[in-house]
């Protein structure tokens, strides 16, 4: 008798039915997580042919994963975000909103279209 059994094999297949099922939790999450991000991302496809506002629909689906994400991990994914990178960004497009509210770019366009157009006839 080998640790309460009558013979050894029996603890060793609870062991690996256990590692097993471990296994099999673990593909069938990755299946849904992967299921998740497919039926998200068809989700904006239908909301941008229907018309509805990109940005805010990119919005819905962040929140959508966000909710869905387990956060136990959530630190490793946090120390690889470059904070000072978002900060760029964001400034870069207040300066071009700033930038296209002042008239400028409209103005040069109006200026350069009749030339462009004839570039385009050429080619």
């Amino acid at each position: 008798m080998i640790n309460g059994t009558t013979n050894g094999f029996s603890d060793t297949f609870s062991v690996i039915s256990l590692e097993e099922k471990e296994n099999l939790r673990e593909k069938w999450r990755r299946k849904k997580w992967r299921s998740f991000v497919c039926l998200v991302t068809v989700g904006i496809l239908v909301s941008m042919l229907m018309g509805l506002d990109l940005s805010w629909s990119a919005t819905a689906a962040a929140l959508a994963l966000i909710i869905v994400i387990d956060f136990k991990n959530a630190q490793n994914c946090l120390e690889k975000v470059s904070y000072l990178l978002l900060i760029f960004f964001c400034g870069m497009f207040i300066s071009v909103d700033g930038f296209n509210r002042t008239g400028i770019p409209s103005t040069l366009w109006d200026f350069m279209e009749p030339y462009a157009r004839l570039i385009m006839l050429v080619e």
